[in-house]
């Protein structure tokens, strides 16, 4: 199987909030000890229609962790909040405003291929005020991904309205589960 690879658009929004929360000296930190490859992409500006190595987007998600963490110690969760408004706010725009909570949970959350060219994300369950998200078949597991689409998931809810949102991850694959599910509550 080939590695997994990312949209540009991950590692574009990536970039923008670490360069926007910490600014041009932070995101040098994180680019401290990346491949010259990487650095000279991640200078000149990654594409959004282009895919890259998945390996690069967790190297830079770690990082950031590394890096950042002690000031902005849900960077990864914030990474995915800014992610869900860098795509939801522009391309997805428009399900956003006429879409409830649930509606925009069996829409946004089946992108899931536009981001990462492997792995499956399904809605297991979805009413009006709880969704099951669950991503199976990814062949390289990482806690930052999972703690970045947390971050992107309870966005995506509050973008389309939900208030007191509640979060959990109780399987992971990085942990030894057979999936990674996403278990999301409010209130509207």
């Amino acid at each position: 199987m080939p590695p997994v690879r990312a949209k540009g658009t991950t590692l574009i929004a990536t970039v923008r909030y670490i360069k926007d929360r910490h600014g041009p000296a932070g995101l040098e930190h994180c680019l401290a000890g990346m491949p010259e490859a990487f650095l000279a992409q991640a200078r000149n500006g990654f594409l959004a229609s282009s895919w890259y190595p998945f390996s690069d987007l967790v190297a830079l998600m770690r990082a950031a962790r590394r890096e950042l963490g002690a000031a902005d110690p849900r960077i990864l969760w914030n990474v995915g909040r800014a992610s869900a408004d860098f795509g939801l706010n522009t391309v997805y725009k428009v399900f956003m405003k006429v879409g409830s909570p649930e509606f925009i949970v069996n829409k946004a959350m089946t992108v899931f291929p536009n981001y990462y060219d492997q792995g499956k994300f399904t809605v297991i369950e979805s009413n009006k005020r709880l969704a099951i998200g669950q991503l199976a078949e990814f062949p390289e597991p990482a806690p930052e991904l999972c703690e970045r689409i947390q971050g992107f998931f309870d966005r995506m809810l509050e973008l389309s309205g939900a208030t007191k949102i509640e979060l959990t991850h109780p399987e992971c694959m990085a942990r030894g589960g057979k999936v990674c599910r996403y278990e999301g509550r409010w209130l509207i």
